[in-house]
């Protein structure tokens, strides 16, 4: 079985009574350190603060960690999980969906799961959902390059796969903006135009089936021979799309969807799920309910050949509902990047 970590910072101060400034100026912590706590975001915390902070707990007769099973492996764990990644243009696996499999494989081993990968380039409505509604799933990489990823959720949210039609895509919470170079259809996502934005829009579908105002979360991104050249800090992005029991099955059984804009998201969100440093709540994976955390990534590149690049903590952050919380980087998304 596998566990995650709660951090109660939260929950303590509004049942003793106070607030993260008036905590941080009792105990002599940076307030900015105490409001990410209450977040659950540990990017920047000294042993000495958190020592404070234990203490005052204690003091309260409150404990600030709890620490609980994982409830988004409670099906994996000894069973059989299908693992689905895409292909690229030439028919090839993708380097960055390879690695990912590599990472889950060596989890899912160590959970005594019976694993079996799969790179399908035309697959069915049928024997997507039938696989969802029967095994364990795993989908790696987005629609962009794999087929799989787009049936999976054109099921999940009551879509028609590959249909480009607007009004098919108004019914999809997540969009996302490739480069120019994308030809191929998509019910979730399209290439830019005309200077646009690129990154992942995301809204949330209303009781009556209508998404909401989309945020953006944008990505950084250069042509080949750009990037071949550069080096500095960028940005990325992703959703991870969970679903216990999907599509009213009875089996015991969890889809999940790890799809990035490009690969370094879609590993980045791989690492968070196998090192269970993703936090899920029970009611997220109620039957047939469809939950979606999204990935502000931040990375660093350095000079070399290939995908060089690493996870950089400042500027990373998951959001959940309700995503006004993305209004901030809409607003600092650059026209134009390129």
């Amino acid at each position: 079985m596998r566990y995650q970590m709660e951090f109660r910072l939260a929950t303590v101060l509004q049942e003793v009574g106070t607030t993260p400034k008036a905590l941080a100026s009792e105990l002599g912590i940076n307030p900015a350190h105490v409001a990410r706590l209450c977040e659950d975001n540990w990017s920047t915390i000294q042993r000495v603060d958190l020592q404070k902070l234990l203490s005052w707990a204690r003091k309260h007769q409150q404990d600030l960690l709890k620490v609980e099973p994982n409830p988004l492996w409670r099906t994996l764990c000894g069973s059989e999980v299908l693992l689905f990644r895409g292909r690229n243009r030439d028919g090839n696996p993708l380097h960055s969906d390879s690695n990912v499999e590599r990472e889950l494989i060596v989890a899912l081993e160590e959970e005594a799961c019976r694993i079996t990968p799969h790179s399908l380039e035309n697959p069915t409505e049928a024997q997507i959902v039938e696989s969802m509604q029967t095994k364990n799933c795993v989908f790696i990489g987005s629609p962009k390059f794999n087929a799989a990823t787009e049936v999976a959720l054109a099921a999940l949210w009551g879509l028609r796969p590959r249909e480009t039609a607007a009004a098919n895509r108004k019914l999809s919470p997540v969009q996302f903006v490739w480069d120019a170079s994308y030809d191929g259809k998509s019910a979730f996502g399209t290439s830019r135009h005309d200077g646009e934005p690129m990154g992942i829009n995301v809204g949330s579908k209303t009781s009556l089936g209508v998404v909401s105002k989309r945020f953006l979360v944008p990505v950084d991104w250069k042509s080949a021979r750009q990037y071949a050249q550069w080096t500095g800090r960028g940005r990325d992005a992703g959703i991870m799309v969970v679903c216990y029991r999907p599509l009213n099955t009875r089996a015991e059984v969890t889809t999940i969807v790890l799809a990035g804009h490009s690969g370094f998201a879609t590993v980045d969100m791989a690492t968070d799920f196998v090192r269970d440093e993703l936090r899920f709540e029970a009611h997220e994976l109620r039957p047939s309910v469809v939950t979606m955390k999204v990935l502000s990534a931040s990375y660093k590149k350095r000079a070399g050949r290939g995908d060089s690049r690493s996870r950089f903590a400042k500027g990373r952050r998951w959001f959940t509902l309700p995503w006004n919380q993305l209004e901030s980087l809409t607003k600092r998304a650059k026209i134009g990047t390129t």
